[in-house]
């Protein structure tokens, strides 16, 4: 597919991805302003890993935590200069001049949705390990998980969802 000469397209962004991306930073800002706010009330350690009901099972130097906001602003910060170059994206099919405003579209809202999804749940994980550690709470949040899953997967299924419904509508 990076072979393939795709059009390059210049998009207007959606409300929903200017949504999307303003409460991916400005929850970003938030977190690191909170994290820099709370650091010196910290303990030494604090917990590092969770088992699956969502018990400590590893602690660690509080400067693990920092590693939260380094990975999702690298990824987000990456995600959210991708979603500006979808000619770029992996697509299962054929992109034309036609096709190609409908596919990069939903493309660069997948990028969005999942930048959001990152950034909200480390942000959710940082909360956690500090509730924790300061004895305010002694599990990870039961509701993490199932909607940190949800949150990364339901847009993919959407995504290949409408990908192939207009796949579909445009064959016939």
């Amino acid at each position: 597919m990076w072979k393939q000469n795709r059009p390059h397209i210049e998009l207007e962004s959606t409300p929903v991805e200017r949504l999307l991306i303003t409460l991916s930073i400005s929850i970003y800002v938030l977190w690191i302003g909170w994290l820099v706010w709370t650091w010196p009330t910290l303990p030494a350690e604090l917990p590092a890993h969770f088992g699956l009901e969502g018990e400590v099972n590893r602690w660690g130097s509080k400067w693990e935590l920092v590693m939260l906001p380094g990975i999702s602003g690298i990824l987000g910060a990456f995600m959210l200069w991708l979603r500006n170059k979808p000619e770029w994206h992996n697509y299962p099919v054929n992109i034309t001049e036609e096709n190609a405003p409908f596919y990069y579209r939903l493309s660069r809202n997948l990028l969005v949705w999942i930048t959001f999804v990152i950034v909200a749940g480390f942000a959710w994980i940082s909360w956690d390990v500090v509730q924790i550690a300061t004895g305010k709470s002694t599990l990870l949040s039961g509701w993490f998980m199932p909607l940190f899953l949800t949150g990364t997967f339901a847009p993919v299924v959407y995504f290949f969802y409408k990908m192939f419904r207009y796949q579909s509508a445009t064959k016939s």
